[in-house]
């Protein structure tokens, strides 16, 4: 199904099995949702194991596993940039091994070219160790005595991520970063080479792998630093997933611009919010400042409601709003994918 606006950079496609843009659609690349959920991913555990306390959502998500939109996992987006072939995943939490295995053969993709983090939180990063399987791994033996030493890929994976998140990755999986390994023995891990901001709470522009990347400082309780990115030379993508308040200079930068963006990712973790997450009130109203062509909200959990029902509401709302009348906004869902351009 494709939902189409005349003009936009932008155009919404799910259930799909091309990897790349249709012939002469106008797009380049492509963006697809694997997984758009709370950290705890939905349906909730408390919502099944105690029958007098399941909500519709979680039901839902549990009893229709294959087709509810109410099953979400970790917020995560894999970037397929149509023109460097090369594909970018945002994100790579616990459940996203799961969401691989359910969207990326639907999409015919095999392989995971770059990796770059928003945090460092497990619903972020608790997924890595999955990494090598998305690595062709070769075994690297002594040309003398034909004893292994270590595994290589033909290109180790770059992840690009902050000062804070790297320390949080070398405690947390000290066998994945080289020199915080404790032993010499050879396994079968993924081959990573990082790539750190040190200057996490400026905003820089960086080249993935031949997709322009800028990266804007997001605060996500207190002034704890996840990472927003705007993807594309000129910014059509911006993706806000992890935020309870965007700092002056971040919001002076999406002010500056506001006409381009075609796709706002943004974090909505609930009705009413928390210190950590916006709520969707306070998505709206980010949204009504920069009125992008499309909005999509991820992070939520299952207080929110049931999929089609919040997306009838955020309609409605959005037709009594004279700075959201001309947006197109809805929850997102897993599976989705977005035709986008990044290199005009």
């Amino acid at each position: 199904m494709t939902d189409a606006i005349e003009g936009s950079s932008s155009t919404i496609v799910t259930n799909t099995t091309s990897t790349d843009s249709p012939p002469n659609s106008g797009f380049d690349s492509s963006l697809i949702f694997l997984g758009t959920g709370v950290s705890t991913a939905l349906p909730q555990l408390q919502c099944i194991l105690k029958p007098d306390r399941r909500c519709p959502v979680c039901l839902d998500g549990w009893t229709l596993p294959n087709s509810s939109p109410n099953r979400r996992g970790n917020v995560a987006v894999l970037l397929r940039d149509g023109v460097t072939g090369r594909h970018v995943l945002v994100d790579c939490g616990k459940t996203i091994r799961d969401s691989a295995l359910r969207w990326l053969p639907e999409y015919g993709i095999g392989s995971i070219d770059a990796l770059m983090l928003t945090h460092g939180h497990f619903d972020a990063i608790g997924g890595m160790d999955d990494l090598r399987d998305f690595q062709d791994l070769r075994a690297i033996r002594d040309r003398d005595s034909g004893e292994l030493v270590t595994y290589r890929a033909e290109q180790p994976m770059p992840v690009m991520l902050t000062r804070k998140t790297m320390e949080t990755c070398r405690t947390t999986f000290p066998y994945l970063v080289r020199d915080a390994r404790d032993d010499d023995v050879p396994r079968r891990i993924a081959d990573l080479t990082w790539t750190v901001l040190e200057d996490d709470d400026v905003i820089q522009t960086v080249d993935v792998l031949g997709t322009t990347v800028t990266c804007m400082p997001l605060w996500h309780g207190g002034r704890y630093i996840s990472l927003g990115f705007a993807f594309g030379v000129s910014h059509s993508v911006v993706h806000l997933s992890d935020v309870h308040e965007v700092p002056p200079q971040t919001m002076e930068f999406l002010v500056g611009i506001r006409p381009r963006i075609q796709l706002l990712i943004v974090d909505s973790l609930s009705w009413y919010g928390t210190n950590s997450h916006f709520s969707v009130h306070q998505a709206l109203d980010l949204i009504a400042r920069l009125r992008p062509v499309k909005a999509r909200l991820v992070g939520m959990t299952c207080s929110i409601g049931l999929h089609d029902k919040v997306n009838a509401e955020l309609a409605r709302m959005a037709q009594k709003d004279p700075k959201l009348v001309d947006v197109d906004i809805q929850l997102a869902s897993d599976g989705a994918r977005v035709l986008c351009n990044l290199h005009n």
